[in-house]
Order: C-alpha cells, then structure tokens, then sequence
C-alpha cells in the first residue's frame, strides 16, 4: 500500500468532515443531501461523564514557554493538532516551523514504527460525529489516534462534585471521572463508529492490505511523550457508549 492511495481512500470513503455551519464549524454530510451531526465530545458530557470539574492542572497547564494567557493549554493543543493534521495529509510545508511538541509528537510515534497517512478523519454514526485526529500504519495494522497535550500528572486523577470523588453514570458508574477516563471513552466511541464502517474495513483489507485496526491515545508535553493504547476493556465497550448518547 502506498501512503497517498490509503490516503485518498481514507478521505473518500468518509460520510463526515468538519465544515462550516453558519458562523461556526460543524460535522456535515460529505456528499448527498446536507447534514449536520452533533459532536461526539459534547453528547459524552452531557450523557456519560458527571458535573464534576477536574483537576485544575489537566485544563490549564501550559502557562510557559510561550503559551500564556487564557486558555493556553487549549490553544497550544490546537496548534499542535493542525501541525501533525498538515503533515499527516501531506500539506505541512518542510520550510515551516514545527512547535516543540509537534516534534515530540513525532518523535514518538518514530519510535513506535507509526506512519501518519491521514488527518482529522471523520466518522459518524446516527446523528452524532467527531474525527479521528490522525490515521497510521504500522505494517498491516491501521493505528486510529486521538492526541492530547499536557494533562500531565494529573490525567489519572478523579475530578470532584459537591466535595466527593466523581464518577461517570449509567452503566459506567464504577469509572472514576477523570481526564484519562474521558479520553478513553472518547476514543472508544471513535473507533466503534469507525468499525462500524464495514465496507470501509473491508476494502482497506482487500485493496490495502491492512489486517488490523488499533487505536490510542497519544499525550504529549515538554517532558515527553506517552502512547497508551485503548485498553480491550474499553474497546469491547464502545458500543455501549454509542448507545448511551
């Protein structure tokens, strides 16, 4: 398989990406007749995870180098995650300059053999959509990745409401609510809508040669990088998260 051919079929065979709405970004058909989705991020809050806000560090932890101001974790993960989605699609200029943690970002995925082929990938299912942040290859396995910056010490920490530790509701009532937690949920759902694509899945196979889809998250900082795989747990449970919102 060639980079740009899996690239291609990635981009055409979606049903969703991101375009405008009005004055706002929104999940939109693709083709055919319009369509706008809800996000998936804003239906897991509002379904799965509690009230409870967490740990003030896993929000707000990028007040330096270079980032300051309000919202500066937020904007540096923005910046980071159009870098790795230029390059993934092959637009990132080489003259360009790379953030510190874009390198970090690929530095790591270097060192795990995965291969950016394609960005913000978008998958849907009912009325609901997000995109996967960046698609590898790793040999014939397809890597579904969800990127996060900072978070760090503090990702596995359970956010409080009304003085007491928070968890998530229904079914998932024994999670802790933390910002891992949530990152897990989130990709979960992602991958089953991606699954869910079976003449997707079946043509990657039978034109691509990819035999497996993997997925995880990958969380980056100025100290370094970690690749946490989706754990099986939550795998097998994103089904039931498409159910719940």
């Amino acid at each position: 398989m060639t980079k740009a051919a899996l690239r291609s079929f990635l981009k055409q065979s979606a049903s969703v990406h991101l375009g405008k709405c009005g004055g706002h970004k929104a999940f939109v058909t693709r083709t055919g007749p319009r369509a706008i989705f809800k996000g998936l991020t804003k239906r897991l809050e509002a379904s799965v995870f509690s009230k409870a806000s967490l740990p003030r560090a896993a929000l707000n932890n990028s007040s330096h180098r270079g980032w300051k101001g309000p919202n500066a974790g937020r904007r540096r993960g923005a910046a980071v995650d159009r870098q790795l989605t230029a390059i993934a699609n092959g637009t990132f200029k080489a003259s360009a300059h790379k953030h510190e943690l874009t390198n970090v970002a690929l530095a790591v995925l270097e060192k795990h053999q995965l291969t950016p082929v394609c960005g913000q990938r978008g998958v849907c299912n009912r009325q609901i959509a997000t995109a996967v942040d960046f698609v590898c290859v790793k040999g014939n396995e397809l890597w579904l990745v969800e990127l996060k910056c900072g978070f760090e010490g503090v990702r596995s920490t359970a956010g409080k409401y009304k003085g007491k530790e928070a968890f998530f509701h229904g079914r998932f009532s024994a999670c802790k609510d933390s910002a891992e937690h949530r990152h897990m949920a989130q990709l979960a759902a992602t991958v089953a809508m991606f699954e869910r694509e079976t003449e997707t899945l079946s043509k990657l196979q039978r034109q691509h040669g990819v035999m497996t889809v993997k997925a995880c998250v990958l969380y980056v900082c100025e100290s370094g990088a970690d690749l946490v795989p989706l754990p099986a747990w939550w795998r097998t449970r994103g089904k039931h998260l498409l159910a719940m919102i």
